[in-house]
């Protein structure tokens, strides 16, 4: 053999024997798609009129807003818009002591045909939020002091919206606000006869009722789901699964923005209720992420499987209470109200239902939000006092059969009340049996009825219910507390009244200085406290588990990850 045949063939031994035995860091790869666990079907994708936790899991890949908080950083962060506007009074003209959020839209941000998003689709979208016919009663309370959107006729990227006066979250409620395209969901035009605040410009004129039907039922939640974010609604199978794909030819491509990313090619929403299932499923790997798993399943996969899947637990601001309806007879006193409250064995909650992921919430606003008053103490479980609010309320067992009774109106009442139950919802049932058991001793009777998820909503809207479990997740902007705590608010179910609270709701809502609305907010909890309109329960950690197949971040944000930025763990070589 010739020196130069013997000289290649030793220097190619010599590489792939060092290809072989060199370690290397994984490369990022695109997965073909991610499999994600979710309880109960989304029912529908329409954050203005649906924005649901369940709906928001889905639709924050396709209708993206035009500003967001950062996953990670949480700061306030441009999507569709150049830059995060700066309010500007107004010193002069029709809106005196108003305020003027000028934007400007990206240049290259298009929607899926091609059009630009641009002002006339913010104009169409807060019309739409302010039109009384369509079903935003959750968004309309944050524009009820918008008056006016102009669209620059020389430059329709270029907008500015006034709102009467100061507003503590207006900037974040614009630009935080999903977009739609006017000309996808309104090609009739049958909001253009509509201003800006909700009525016709013709007095005589009414809003087209297709366009109502259409925006308030599944045309444009089910049929139609349009945005600028990358990824389109392909497959919807109810109470099966939920299909989403990557979009070709993306304006944002290649887009550092976590909101813009479309790192899978298909996001798989497996509607999958029970936990059990869905555990098999991961294991067999059909599922890839799982969130809100419950604490002993996550302790157990984390000592069984650890090599199998990642654990995570970010910090939501999501905190747990009991509804209770403060316009029932029973329950409009403060003493019920607290007498149930002492039955709450929340630290046993947290032990048995947690395996310890969580603490003690001890009222409206999260731990973890600076102004929360960490001073202030969450009514401790103690059937004595709860024996002794009952007694001073004037309930005592005078028939002998176990639950307290008092005379109200000339009849007879016993102390006997029902709490509703989303049949879906595994917590509920269990934190409701906790209580149920406890407040039995002392002589209230709890009844558990399951209810589908739309007949429980249902009931609580117009006011037929007892008690009721539920959730707050917030973002980290300041809290508004008006929507679900002032008398007037939206979606204040448990129908709270406290003309001091709304007072200081009121005044925090037109104050632009944080440290002036933390001394409300301290005076808020205060007053909550001595009313205690619900029971306060306690705050999760997230657990979540995902296959170690994927590079896979969690957020604080809701709902703890972005499926649309993972990636595919892959060698390129290993060690011999």
């Amino acid at each position: 053999m010739k020196r130069t045949q013997l000289t290649v063939l030793f220097l190619c031994s010599f590489l792939i024997i060092s290809l072989l035995s060199c370690k290397t860091e994984p490369v990022k790869q695109n997965p073909a798609e991610i499999n994600i666990r979710i309880k109960g079907d989304p029912a529908k994708l329409n954050p203005i009129i649906y924005p649901s936790s369940a709906s928001r899991e889905i639709y924050q890949y396709m209708l993206v807003p035009m500003a967001d908080y950062n996953p990670y950083s949480l700061e306030l962060e441009p999507i569709l818009i150049k830059e995060i506007p700066q309010g500007q009074l107004i010193e002069e003209g029709e809106y005196k002591g108003g305020v003027v959020y000028d934007l400007e839209f990206l240049a290259e941000a298009k929607w899926d045909d091609g059009s630009p998003v641009d002002g006339d689709d913010l104009l169409f979208t807060l019309k739409t939020v302010k039109c009384p016919e369509i079903e935003a009663t959750n968004w309309r309370a944050f524009f009820k002091k918008l008056v006016d959107v102009q669209v620059y006729s020389e430059n329709r990227k270029k907008v500015k919206v006034i709102f009467s006066e100061p507003y503590m979250l207006a900037r974040e409620a614009i630009v935080t606000a999903n977009l739609f395209p006017k000309h996808i969901y309104d090609s009739t035009g049958a909001t253009d006869a509509l201003s800006i605040s909700g009525k016709m410009m013709d007095p005589s004129a009414k809003i087209d009722s297709a366009f109502v039907t259409n925006f308030n039922g599944a045309v444009h939640s089910r049929d139609i789901v349009e945005g600028a974010g990358p990824y389109k609604l392909t497959d919807w199978e109810t109470d099966q699964y939920v299909v989403l794909e990557k979009k070709k030819n993306y304006w944002a491509a290649g887009s550092n923005n976590p909101y813009l990313q479309a790192f899978p090619n298909k996001l798989i929403f497996k509607i999958i209720p029970d936990e059990t299932t869905a555990m098999t499923l991961m294991h067999d790997g059909e599922i890839d992420i799982i969130s809100a798993v419950s604490g002993a399943n996550f302790n157990d996969l984390k000592k069984s499987s650890a090599d199998k899947f990642g654990f995570f637990n970010p910090q939501l601001t999501r905190f747990y209470y009991m509804s209770l309806n403060n316009a029932d007879p029973i329950l409009a006193d403060a003493k019920i109200r607290k007498a149930i409250a002492h039955c709450a064995d929340v630290d046993q909650m947290i032990e048995v239902l947690e395996n310890g992921f969580g603490h003690r919430q001890n009222g409206i606003f999260h731990a973890t939000k600076s102004y929360s008053d960490k001073s202030l103490k969450a009514l401790s479980f103690d059937l004595a006092l709860a024996k002794k609010e009952l007694d001073e309320a004037g309930w005592a067992d005078t028939n002998g059969n176990g639950t307290v009774d008092k005379v109200i109106e000339g009849k007879l009442t016993e102390l006997d009340l029902d709490v509703l139950i989303s049949n879906t919802s595994v917590l509920g049932k269990k934190v409701s049996l906790i209580m149920q058991q406890e407040a039995e001793k002392v002589g209230i009777k709890i009844n558990l009825l399951t209810k589908s998820r739309a007949e429980l909503g249902d009931a609580v809207k117009k006011g037929k219910y007892h008690m009721t479990p539920s959730a707050i997740t917030s973002d980290p902007n300041d809290d508004d507390p008006f929507n679900k705590w002032h008398t007037d608010g939206p979606a204040n179910y448990i129908n709270y009244s406290n003309p001091a609270f709304d007072k200081l709701v009121e005044e925090n809502r037109v104050e632009l200085v944080a440290s002036e609305r933390n001394k409300r907010y301290k005076k808020m909890q205060e007053i909550m406290a001595a009313d205690q309109p619900v029971v306060f329960l306690y705050s999760p950690k997230e657990r979540i588990v995902a296959s170690n197949k994927i590079n896979a971040e969690t957020s604080s944000k809701r709902p703890g990850y972005f499926a649309n930025t993972f990636t595919s763990k892959a060698l390129v070589a290993s060690d011999n």
